[in-house]
């Protein structure tokens, strides 16, 4: 087998702004959900504003532990469908 050569060539201004543009969206509505779902939690639910951002700090704090477990995890995981395959969720009707 042959040898393959990397190079790092940093990437161009125009490369990061058309990635940073395909987020636009996704950062506006989530922007716009994390607004709103505390207002509603308040005032519709009746939640205090103390007991609604311990449960954000929690799940936040959840998330920072289980997201590089989950990639440690995915990272030494070898299968006969690859690394990350295995992980993913699939629906049985679409199991060959």
């Amino acid at each position: 087998m042959g040898t393959q050569t990397l190079t790092h060539q940093p990437l161009s201004t125009w490369i990061k702004l058309a990635f940073g543009v395909g987020a636009i969206g996704e950062t506006i509505y989530l922007g716009m959900l994390n607004t709103f779902i505390g207002i509603f939690y308040h005032q519709a639910v009746g939640l205090s504003n103390s007991l609604i951002g311990t449960a954000i700090l929690l799940a936040m704090a959840g998330d920072a532990m289980s997201d590089p477990a989950a990639g440690i995890l995915s990272d030494r995981f070898k299968s006969r469908l690859g690394r990350r395959h295995p992980f993913l969720f699939s629906h049985p009707f679409h199991w060959r």
